[in-house]
């Protein structure tokens, strides 16, 4: 526990910043970015020096997760706040359909693998992500070509 104090401290003060009187908005900003930034830039010397390997994917999924949050926050006005765990479900789904690409994925693996055992029955979860991911991916999104649908059985990516 001694180990992870400083950095309680440090996220403890970081989530103080914002309200403090007369802050102004600009340093907000800045230093949201620059936290997303890190954590960016964590990633990657984690797959780097950690692993050894070089993946230039991840920067497709933290694309896919800033669109979605980007959409969200603009279009419908959402804040960007509650838009992050979705962001995160969007480039988890996409990664679970790239990762088996070509086989079909069923209604149920899908969401077992994206969000958890407990929501392997909620079917309507998958939907509304897979047109979000239509909607990102595809020419036309009313005739998919990469984001196909098995109709009573799943989803398949093919490329």
């Amino acid at each position: 526990m001694q180990s992870r104090l400083p950095i309680l401290v440090f996220a403890l003060v970081m989530a103080a910043i914002p309200f403090i009187p007369g802050m102004p908005p600009f340093w907000i900003v800045l230093l949201d970015n620059i936290g997303l930034a890190a954590l960016v830039a964590m990633g990657l010397v984690l797959l780097t020096g950690v692993g050894g390997l070089t993946s230039f994917g991840q920067a497709a999924f933290v694309g896919f997760g800033a669109y979605t949050t980007a959409l969200l926050t603009t279009a419908y006005g959402l804040s960007p706040w509650l838009t992050l765990p979705l962001s995160l479900l969007v480039s988890g789904l996409l990664a679970v359909l790239l990762g088996r690409r070509g086989t079909v994925m069923t209604h149920r693996e899908l969401l077992r693998e994206v969000w958890g055992p407990a929501h392997s029955d909620s079917s309507h979860y998958l939907r509304i992500y897979m047109g979000h991911l239509r909607h990102k991916l595809e020419r036309d999104p009313a005739r998919p070509e990469y984001l196909l649908t098995e109709v009573g059985v799943g989803y398949r990516f093919t490329a």
